[in-house]
């Protein structure tokens, strides 16, 4: 269960069937992460998170958006868990993928397309 403060907001969506696909378990789990612990903060109104994951016949797709917050610099970002997520997908032979970030002065969207081999 979610421990959800009133002022956030949290929208979770998966849909295809993902019959006989695969992934690394835990590999997507950074991005959803990262999404929380930029987006989250008790003492400010309109937090906001966004995880959609679409399944479909070629291949799988995540979808993390969140509305990012000011924090204390103790939580400023190093890169390494995204960092290592990329070098994990990319000795991953089975897939091919795309990572796209889009960053606005308030908002940060993340894109993970991760397709069959053909």
């Amino acid at each position: 269960m979610l421990k959800q403060l009133p002022n956030t907001t949290v929208q979770f969506e998966c849909s295809g069937d993902p019959g006989s696909k695969e992934i690394a378990p835990l590999i997507l789990i950074t991005y959803i992460e990262n999404a929380f612990k930029y987006a989250i903060n008790p003492d400010i109104d309109d937090c906001i998170v966004e995880v959609i994951f679409p399944v479909t016949d070629t291949g799988m797709r995540l979808y993390v958006f969140n509305k990012k917050i000011q924090h204390s610099a103790e939580a400023d970002s190093t890169g390494i868990g995204v960092n290592n997520t990329s070098d994990r997908l990319k000795h991953l032979a089975y897939v091919v993928y795309s990572i796209k970030k889009k960053e606005k002065v308030r908002v940060t969207a993340v894109i993970v397309e991760m397709g069959d081999v053909v």
